[in-house]
Formats: C-alpha cells, sequence, structure tokens
C-alpha cells in the first residue's frame, strides 16, 4: 500500500484514468527530453492490468516509450510498439496505448525512455488529451480470473537443462529473435523476448481458422463436402464450373484447383502459381492464399458469426486463457481483384504457445473439449507431401506437418507458420511447445529464413536431455571412428614394422579397422548425411564414408568374381568398372531416392557425376596402397584368408577417404550433396574442373603403381 500511495500523489495526471474499480499499480509521467525512469512494483498473484501509455514514433520505431521488465529475469515482457498504439492529439507521430495484460505473481520494473525532442512540455503540435506523457498501469477488474502460464520449478526433471536453454541467447539476437516461449508439461521452461507483444501472425492465421473450422463442423454448421457451387462462393473474376466443384476439405487441403488473384499474397506464391485449368478440384497442392481466403468467407456465411475474431475470442481465446488477445484491433483487409479479404491477426508469443497447447492436449482444456480430439487428429495428419525441404514437407488443414524425422523433431510433430520466422511448433514426442516470433512489422528488421528457424529449434532441443538429435550422435561416432581407426592403423603399422609377420596382433588390428569402418562408418553416414540441414564437415565426412565404403566393397565383389570365376585370366577394365556400379547403383543412387523422394531412377541419374568424380578420386587413393602393399607386405600374394590382407583393404579404403573428402566438402557447402527435390545437382558445366582433377589423379595413380609394380 506505501508504494501505491506515493504514486498516487507523486503522479496526479495518471489519476485521470483511474477509480475504485481501476486502482493505480505504478506510473511514470510528466517525463521530459532525454529521460529513462524506472520504477518498481510487486504482485502477489496473477494479475489482469491496464496498461496506459502516451509516446512518440513511427513504424520503423518508437522515440518515446514504455516497456515492462522482468525484475528477476531482466526479460522486457512487453514493450510500446507502433502497430499497438493509435494517433494521440493532431500529430500523427503522438502515440497512445490503452491495452489489458495479466502478468504472474513478481516483481516487474515498468520504464519509460524518450529522446531529445518532443516530450512533456516540448509538444511537435497539440499535445494529447488528457495532458499525459508517460505510462500508467491499473489494476482491473475482469469477467473471469486472469490466467497466467505457470513456471517450471525444476525444468531439468522436465529435462531440460537451464545452462545450456541461456547459451542460445546469442543465437536469438543474432536473427532478431523479438519472442521465444518453450513449454513442456504445460509450464515454461525458457521465456525470452517481447512475449506478451501482439505481432502480426502472417500466414499463422490460417492455423487459427482450422481450429474454428473444426469447432462448427462438429456443430454441423460447416460440411466439408458441399462444394463452391452449392455455396454459391465466386469471386471478381469468375470461376468456372470445373472450378466451383472443389470442397470445403479441398481449400483445408490448399488443393482447390482455384488458381486466381487474392488478398494478400506473396511474391512467391504469384510465381509459383500454375497456370488456370491446369489442375482438377483435389488432385495438386499449391498453397493457395485464395483457398485460404475463401474459407474465411464460407466461415462468416455459413456460421453467422460477426467476423473470425470475435468467434475467436468466444470460442478459443477466453475458454483457454490468452492473456493478451484484443480483437478489437483486428481487421479484414480487401484488395481490389478479389472479394474475400484477408483475415490478419495478431497474438503474442504467450497466446500462441497456449494455442499449441491446446492442440497438444488434443483439444481439451482443464477438463472442458474445446477442440473436437477427432478434429485436432484429422487436421495435423498428412494430406499432402508438399516437396518442401526442411523440417515440415506434409501439410494438413492449414497446418504443416513433419511427414518424417528431422534431426530430434519427429515424424508427426506439425507447425503454424508465417512469413518472416514465425513458428508455433507443436512437438507431442517431447510433450513440448516452441513459439519463435519476430518484428515484421519494422520493415528495418531482418527476416529469419525458414532454415534458420529449424536449426534454431534443433538448437532449442539439444538442450533436452530426451530429444535424441541423430546428428549430434553422428558427430560424436564419426569422431569416435576416426580415432578408433587411427588407433587400428597405428597398431596395424607397429606389428608390421615391428614383427615383419602376422600375429594376433594383427589379426586384432584388422578386425578393428573393418569394424569400425564399415559399422560405424556406415552407422555415422547414415545418422547424419541423409538429413537436409546446412554445410558442415560432419555431412562431408559421411558422404566421405558412403562413397568409400561402396567403392571398397564393389572392389572386393570384383576380387571375389576374379577368384571364383575367372583364376586364371585378367580383370581388365573390371578395375575400375566394379567400384563405379556398386557404389552408384547400390550406395548413391538409393541415398538420393531417400533424401528427395525421387524415383530411383530418377536419382540414379542425378548421382552419375558425383559417383564418377568421386570413384576416380578413391580408387585414385586405393590402389598405390592395396597393390603396393601385397607386392611388399605380402610377396605378391593376393591370400584374401590372411588377415594382413583384409587390413591392407581397409589401409587403402582409409587413403581413398583422405582424396575424397575435400570434393564431398566442396559438395556439401554448395547445397549439391543433398539434392532434394527443390535443389540441382553439379552440372558438367560446374563440376568440370573437379571432373578433370579427378582423372588426372586417378591417372597419375595408376601410373605410379604399374612403375612400381615393374
Amino acid at each position: 500500500m506505501t508504494l501505491l500511495l506515493v504514486i498516487a500523489i507523486c503522479a496526479p495526471s495518471a489519476g485521470v484514468w483511474a477509480g475504485e474499480d481501476r486502482p493505480l499499480i505504478a506510473a511514470i509521467e510528466d517525463v521530459g527530453d532525454n529521460a529513462h525512469e524506472t520504477v518498481q512494483f510487486t504482485l502477489n498473484e496473477c494479475t489482469a492490468l491496464r496498461i496506459h501509455a502516451v509516446g512518440e514514433g513511427s513504424r520503423t520505431g518508437m522515440k518515446d516509450f514504455g516497456t515492462i521488465e522482468n525484475a528477476a529475469t531482466g526479460q522486457v515482457i512487453w514493450q510500446m510498439y507502433y502497430f499497438e498504439t493509435e494517433q494521440a492529439g493532431r500529430s500523427v507521430s503522438n502515440r497512445r496505448i490503452d491495452r489489458r495484460i495479466s502478468l504472474p505473481a513478481g516483481t516487474y520494473r515498468l520504464h519509460f525512455q524518450t529522446n531529445d525532442s518532443h516530450s512533456f512540455e516540448n509538444w511537435k503540435q497539440t499535445p494529447p488529451d488528457p495532458l499525459f506523457w508517460g505510462i500508467a498501469l491499473y489494476r482491473e477488474s475482469t469477467p473471469r480470473p486472469p490466467t497466467c502460464w505457470e513456471r517450471a520449478g525444476d525444468p531439468e526433471a522436465l529435462g531440460w537443462s537451464p545452462e545450456k536453454l541461456k547459451e542460445i541467447i546469442p543465437s536469438l539476437e543474432e536473427i532478431n529473435c523479438a519472442a521465444l516461449m518453450v513449454i513442456t508439461d504445460g509450464q515454461v521452461v525458457f521465456e525470452w523476448g517481447n512475449t506478451a507483444v501482439n505481432f502480426f501472425a502472417h500466414s499463422m492465421r490460417k492455423s487459427l481458422l482450422s481450429a474454428l473450422y473444426g469447432i462448427y463442423i462438429a456443430e454441423d454448421q460447416i460440411d466439408l463436402t458441399r462444394t463452391l457451387a452449392e455455396l454459391s462462393i465466386d469471386d471478381k473474376v469468375p470461376l468456372t464450373d470445373e472450378e466451383k466443384q472443389a470442397t470445403v476439405a479441398d481449400l483445408l487441403k490448399a488443393r482447390s484447383g482455384v488458381y486466381i488473384p487474392a488478398a494478400g499474397e506473396a511474391a512467391s506464391m504469384k510465381a509459383a502459381r500454375p497456370e488456370r485449368g491446369s489442375h482438377a478440384p483435389g488432385t495438386f497442392w499449391y498453397y493457395n492464399n485464395w483457398d485460404f481466403n475463401a474459407l474465411g468467407t464460407i466461415f462468416d456465411q455459413e456460421t453467422g458469426e460477426k467476423n473470425i475474431y470475435k468467434a475467436f475470442e468466444t470460442r478459443i481465446a477466453a475458454p483457454i486463457g490468452m492473456q493478451d488477445f484484443i480483437p478489437e484491433m483486428l481487421r479484414y483487409t480487401y484488395a481490389p481483384h478479389s472479394i474475400h479479404p484477408y483475415y490478419g491477426f495478431r497474438i503474442s508469443a504467450r497466446d500462441l504457445a497456449r494455442f499449441g497447447q491446446l492442440f497438444l492436449q488434443k483439444g481439451s482444456w482443464q477438463g472442458a473439449q474445446i477442440i473436437p480430439a477427432a478434429w485436432v487428429q484429422e487436421s495435423t495428419t498428412p494430406h499432402s507431401l508438399t516437396g518442401s525441404p526442411g523440417t515440415y514437407s506434409g501439410y494438413g488443414y492449414m497446418w504443416w506437418i513433419a511427414a518424417k524425422n528431422y534431426r530430434s523433431i519427429k515424424k508427426g510433430s506439425f507447425a503454424a507458420s508465417g512469413y518472416g520466422g514465425h513458428t508455433l511448433e507443436v512437438l507431442p514426442h517431447l510433450d513440448t511447445v516452441i513459439v519463435f516470433r519476430i518484428n515484421t512489422d519494422n520493415p528495418n528488421v531482418p527476416l529469419a529464413g525458414g532454415h534458420q528457424v529449424d536449426q534454431l529449434v534443433v538448437a532449442i532441443l539439444q538442450a533436452n536431455r530426451h530429444a535424441r538429435d541423430p546428428l549430434v550422435i553422428a558427430g560424436r561416432l564419426s569422431q569416435g571412428w576416426l580415432i578408433l581407426t587411427a588407433g587400428a592403423l597405428a597398431l596395424l603399422a607397429w606389428n608390421l614394422v615391428r614383427e615383419k609377420r602376422a600375429t594376433w596382433r594383427i589379426g586384432l588390428a584388422w578386425m578393428l579397422i573393418v569394424a569400425v569402418f564399415g559399422l560405424l562408418g556406415l552407422l555415422a553416414y547414415w545418422l547424419s548425411y541423409r538429413q537436409p540441414g546446412g554445410a558442415s564437415w560432419r555431412r562431408a565426412l559421411g558422404a566421405t564414408v558412403y562413397s568409400v565404403t561402396g567403392n571398397t566393397i564393389g572392389l572386393l565383389l570384383l576380387l571375389a568374381f576374379y577368384y571364383v570365376f575367372l583364376p586364371n585370366g585378367s580383370t581388365g577394365p573390371l578395375v575400375l568398372l566394379a567400384p563405379f556400379l556398386v557404389g552408384w547403383l547400390a550406395f548413391r543412387a538409393p541415398l538420393l531416392a531417400a533424401q528427395s523422394e525421387q524415383e530411383y531412377w530418377h536419382a540414379l541419374r542425378r548421382a552419375l557425376l558425383t559417383e564418377i568424380i568421386s570413384t576416380c578420386l578413391v580408387l585414385a587413393g586405393m590402389f598405390p596402397v592395396l597393390y603396393l602393399g601385397i607386392i611388399y607386405w605380402m610377396g605378391g600374394r593376393n591370400d584374401l584368408a590372411h588377415p594382413l590382407w583384409w587390413g591392407l583393404v581397409a589401409l587403402a579404403a582409409e587413403a581413398g577417404l583422405l582424396i575424397v573428402y575435400p570434393f564431398n566438402l566442396w559438395l556439401t557447402r554448395r547445397g549439391w550433396a543433398r539434392c532434394t527435390a527443390s535443389e540441382t545437382a553439379p552440372s558438367l558445366r560446374r563440376a568440370w574442373p573437379a571432373l578433370l582433377l579427378s582423372f588426372a589423379l586417378l591417372i597419375a595413380s595408376l601410373g605410379l603403381t604399374i612403375g612400381s609394380l615393374n
């Protein structure tokens, strides 16, 4: 009470908005130029508040503004942004905000800072009415008790390392993250940035509308099977009779076959739009704003609701206790070429986290079924494979779905995604929700790419001991593989120099080499190189291990063929052909087919050039070691039963690995080693230097080997 009394006496202007039903909590007012004033306040419970602030700014940023900081963590939970304000006074730059917010129990700091002009008593034009420059917080009565997220008392009990989570903060700052929430078991394990600010949701709006559809379909107000013709849906560009056969379900899946201009289309959407009439309804997936906007029109028409925003507040936001959602801020946006508006949303990170938690709980919230569980399941099941690289390559009912495992994100996870990096990810296998936001309202803030967000989420999950990241495991395997193989080779060399005959130590050495090279090497490959992602030495090493293994097995099959069928003949060109064929047909092509989800024969053609180059490089390293080793160490005898012979094969494979590794690293850094559907394999025009170099090294290697044998 002492704090409240002092502030009330010192801040008479702030009392303009106070009253018996709205007691003042904290205020900073009459702030002059170049000031930064702070006042601390404490809440003993989750409290509903109202913020009233007047400052100055523009779309590119606020100059005089307020913030709310968590005193314990230093997190700036809320900040006064231009897009949440309205004009105050005659000057467009004078801005006012009046909005509700709820805060959990804790100690906070209220800040207000100004620049060197147009603050209190230095008005640009007419001052705001009533006269006030600063920020004030009031306790507000609400129809229902305010709700706040529960913070995890012991994140480690939920599998999280607080220290590792803090290590991602520099990465968040690097990609201009505005807010981040990590929720596990319904509790906040990590919170960073302006989590109470209603940033623009962009395409995440579609998943929000999908949830509403589930409610009204269950109530028989919307029928998934009805066609556009039956619903009398048309547009300024008249639909054809075939286009009007698209159903509501087709639109939810982005499979309408209607390819005409729509409100809110990004340039990439326009560029990718198929030719009109090229696909019948229900037969082809295309990320189509016309479908999504028309669904908004159908919703309003069929449900009789005033608009999507009020329906969302009544049916979802209020029942699950969203803290910041303000439907009055939201408006439909119309375009001149379409009658179907863009229904943009603004929503905070912590409210999006509640929405994700609702879906994680199969639509149930505190015993009430808000969204039918069957709809949650159906809408987050992939109905299309989009061919998109990265984590979420499937598409459900306006949700992105993980159609296969990616790093520590398992198949069946799903996400709402928006322009600029906005992401809500629901990870059922970890009972976790992650929300990532960017301030896309500020044109000066660089946007985050989808790949950057994928990598950030993977980095976050590395702080969870339950999240098994194959690439991290692969890195450890690769390092162990190198150490064990080097140790085995050293043991082999020591025995050869010291004892000059086969002993149990040599047998142990070659068994280690073959086992480590074959088993752990392939496992390291399978866990690392098959995963899409950025260039790294681990992925290049995985590719190298795979190539060398394939070529080595090809060479061994050739030798087996020679001893069985041609004991007295010459292998001739087969020495070069067999390693290439086995590496190409049985190793590289299946890899690319699995990675790019393409037909095997298509992948076979894509892999041809890279396999020719890698085979030449592998053999250039193998031939001198293998044949000269047989001559000098085994007296020219090809004794496959001798352990030393197999040790030489492994040693030769290591030599091939060292030569082909730079090539695979070069491929990986250019994205060619992945060869997903959206990428191109290296063309001859680009890869001819590597091809010529591989031929030259192979010829030099063969010349050296033949010369030494003679």
